[in-house]
């Protein structure tokens, strides 16, 4: 009996057990499905808010300011999913997507944007960590490895911009060590050449603003050579055309760039650029303000070209014709670099003023555009090309002042001759705050030059400095 009882307690001990496990389990599983439903709705969210309502918001007046709000709000959330993303690859590919198209609305370069770069710059590289992750874990996922190499071209022309000239070299390095590893995996793929092609573009750059101009002249060519056998299999592909009409235009920066420029070929290859750009928008197809501003850039490259040629008359049409494209595209809110594209145009017709005899029209415009420079590099946002431009705003400014010191006398003329050399300090110094960062050549260098010889020549003479 005693050994029958001990079994029966031992069966309900059993039993008892098996029952509170099962209730245990239960209980875990409820905690683990509301636990995955809590995730998928944070994911959710996050979700909306970069996508949806973003882009519902996209475009309305004074709709910056919530935008930047919303990505941080949805920036939080993607962090907080980051942090249990590790042993999911899937979930890792989502948040890799997400930052990148978060780090393209922040700050992506040459296109429409909120305009904040350096913010871009960390959003791209939380995507290239996880890109990275993924393919430690999952070496053979192609796929992959190739959304890892645009996002590093993406991070390159960022890191070029905001004067991380070193940083901008090692991400193309490792991109186009990824794309040749895609292209021997698929030969002939039209996807893979193209994205050969943007990897050969930003080489370019980052060789001219490395002091490597040989390289980047070749390179430019082979970017040119690559495109149009592209176009030449794909000739209604607009994207493609598109990308040959920026590489004649790419190249033909790096002409000005040589010692001394070599302004007769770049004036030619920013005219076939531009021939491109008009010939595209004419047909109507594709983003029209992203073709626009093509045709922008392009007339502002060839008026540089002119006005270095010395034909001022047909420099200050291509600036004029630019200026009014410029002023189109800054009607669109969600478009910060608009604004900015828009005040160096401006920059550049006060300096064709300023040598034309119309200093004093051309101050009042270079105020506003320096202002709108200034703006943007007072909050953090700005770049090295936007410190040469302003650079440029303050050495026409002097030029100005200059040109109105000769008209003038006495008192007048010497407090004009005291502007002038005080704006030609601060081009200089604007100046040499790029050069510290990437090497300047060709008409760049001469800019500087400019600004150098104004600064010496409007000087106070000893006798006129006042005692002590």
């Amino acid at each position: 009996e005693a050994a029958l009882a001990a079994a029966g307690l031992a069966l309900v001990a059993l039993v008892g057990g098996l029952v509170f496990t099962t209730h245990e389990a239960r209980r875990a599983e409820r905690e683990r499905a509301r636990a995955e439903q809590h995730f998928a709705e944070v994911r959710a969210l996050a979700n909306t808010l970069m996508f949806r309502i973003n882009d519902a918001i996209d475009g309305l007046p004074g709709a910056t300011g919530a935008q930047q709000q919303l990505l941080a709000t949805a920036l939080a959330y993607l962090d907080g999913l980051a942090r249990d993303a590790a042993g999911d690859l899937g979930l890792r590919a989502e948040l890799a997507a997400a930052y990148a198209k978060v780090a393209a609305i922040q700050g992506r370069a040459y296109r429409r944007s909120l305009g904040d770069p350096a913010v871009a710059v960390a959003s791209y590289t939380k995507a290239i960590d996880l890109r990275r992750s993924i393919a430690a874990a999952r070496p053979a996922d192609a796929a992959n490895e190739e959304r890892l190499a645009s996002d590093l071209l993406a991070r390159s022309q960022l890191r070029l911009l905001t004067g991380d000239a070193t940083g901008a070299a090692a991400d193309v390095g490792e991109a186009t060590r990824l794309i040749e590893e895609a292209r021997a995996r698929r030969p002939g793929d039209a996807a893979i050449t193209f994205a050969a092609a943007a990897a050969c573009s930003v080489r370019t750059l980052t060789s001219l603003y490395t002091g490597r101009w040989p390289v980047a002249e070749a390179t430019a060519r082979d970017c040119i050579a690559h495109l149009e056998s592209l176009h030449d299999a794909q000739p209604d592909n607009l994207e493609i055309a598109r990308a040959v009409g920026v590489a004649h235009d790419l190249h033909g920066t790096v002409l000005e760039a040589a010692t001394p420029p070599a302004l007769a070929g770049s004036l030619a290859e920013h005219r076939a650029a531009l021939a491109i750009a008009e010939a595209l928008a004419r047909r109507g197809e594709g983003p029209l303000t992203t073709l626009q501003r093509d045709v922008m850039v392009s007339q502002v490259n060839a008026g540089l070209a002119l006005f270095w040629l010395g034909d001022r008359a047909a420099a200050a049409a291509a600036y004029q014709r630019a200026r009014e494209l410029g002023v189109l595209i800054s009607r669109d809110p969600r478009d910060a670099e608009a604004a900015i594209n828009l005040a160096h145009i401006d920059t550049l017709l006060g300096w064709l003023w300023a040598r034309t005899g119309r200093a004093a029209a051309a101050l009042p415009l270079l105020e506003a555009a320096l202002h709108t420079l200034d703006e943007r590099t007072a909050r953090g946002a700005g770049t090295l090309q936007i410190t040469f431009w302003a650079g440029q705003a303050r050495l026409a400014q002097g030029l100005c002042h200059e040109a109105l010191a000769a008209r003038l006398k006495s008192a007048a003329a010497s407090a004009q001759r005291g502007e002038a050399h005080a704006a030609y300090r601060d081009a200089v110094a604007r100046f040499e705050a790029v050069s510290a960062k990437v090497t300047l050549g060709g008409t760049d260098a001469e800019t500087i030059a400019l600004a150098r010889a104004g600064a010496a020549r409007t000087a106070p003479s000893p006798s006129s400095a006042p005692a002590g």
